[in-house]
């Protein structure tokens, strides 16, 4: 599965085997967040990635990370970074062209 695409806990926990609730349970035990959080965490790095790399737009990074919604995408990278995404990648170039050569 990969991270860009739509799951549920349902859907995991069948795959696994047991119930939605010990997927969450252990899952979470183990790694110390919610799937969901895990999950959109993954997201969020990627999209970091992205937005230093290349010139997608913000919609098309939300996209190619797995989040539909364009505003739930801001408002989880802003809850995550401090900062929106545009502001995010004009910081990192910002940053990276004040560097000495």
């Amino acid at each position: 599965m990969a991270y860009s695409e739509e799951h549920s806990i349902t859907e995991l926990a069948a795959g696994a085997g047991v119930s939605r609730y010990r997927l969450s349970r252990e899952f979470s035990e183990y790694f110390g967040q919610t799937p969901v959080r895990y999950l959109n965490s993954v997201r969020l790095s990627h999209a970091c990635t992205l937005l230093e790399t290349t010139n997608l737009h913000v919609h098309e990074i939300a996209s190619a990370v797995g989040i539909d919604s364009v505003t739930h995408f801001i408002n989880l990278f802003k809850a995550k970074t401090g900062m929106t995404p545009a502001t995010y990648r004009d910081s990192y170039h910002a940053f990276r062209d004040s560097e000495p050569s």
